[in-house]
């Protein structure tokens, strides 16, 4: 799927559009301040209105669970290896979160950042706290087509501390470990699994 959406949006080339510095809702003109508050207000309350919840599901969720674990899961401590490792593998066109900083210097910088960071992620995992700094969004707009004066026409992507990338990357390879060895998925589950696609499903 991924190739197959990289394939459409080459296809139809870039749609993205500057998107005014003012802009008229229901008959009111929007600018600056008014304007940015006037967009967090609707993308918090389209996801709620959006939201069908669990009353509706058909499938019983736990169906997807194929056993259950006796077993509690141990976050191992990591190396500065293995941060340094995943610093390297960011990817040097990743947007840059509110902090403004890119991945192209962390990774020239990656055996200096390595050892701190290590430390850092080993205290979240210690301690079982996510560090708050890295859970700052910068919320970017994007315009989905359509009227420029409708908010139902835009959607928001929020872009996080690249080094918050990092420790994901850190509890995720632990947790799907975790996971893969207690078979605790269903052979069916095909996305975000190693070595498995949902082109297979």
């Amino acid at each position: 799927p991924q190739k197959i959406w990289a394939t459409i949006r080459k296809l139809k080339g870039s749609s993205n559009i500057m998107i005014p510095s003012t802009l008229m809702f229901d008959d009111v003109e929007y600018t600056s301040t008014p304007l940015v508050n006037k967009f967090n207000d609707h993308f918090l309350h389209a996801g709620i209105a959006n939201n069908p919840g669990t009353n509706n599901l058909t499938n019983d969720l736990c169906g997807y669970i194929s056993s259950h674990s006796t077993n509690s899961i141990f976050l191992s401590p990591c190396t500065a290896d293995e941060i340094c490792k995943l610093i390297k593998s960011l990817k040097t066109d990743s947007a840059a979160g509110y902090d403004e900083i890119k991945a192209r210097p962390i990774i020239h910088v990656a055996d200096i950042l390595c050892a701190p960071l290590c430390h850092i992620c080993n205290s979240a995992l210690s301690t079982g706290i996510f560090p708050a700094s890295m859970k700052i969004a910068k919320v970017v707009v994007l315009h989905k087509g359509g009227s420029l004066n409708d908010l139902n026409n835009y959607r928001p992507i929020s872009v996080l501390p690249l080094f918050s990338k990092v420790l994901e990357l850190v509890v995720k390879f632990r947790l799907t470990q975790f996971l893969d060895e207690k078979r605790a998925l269903v052979d069916n589950q095909f996305g975000f699994r190693k070595n498995k696609s949902t082109e297979e499903a």
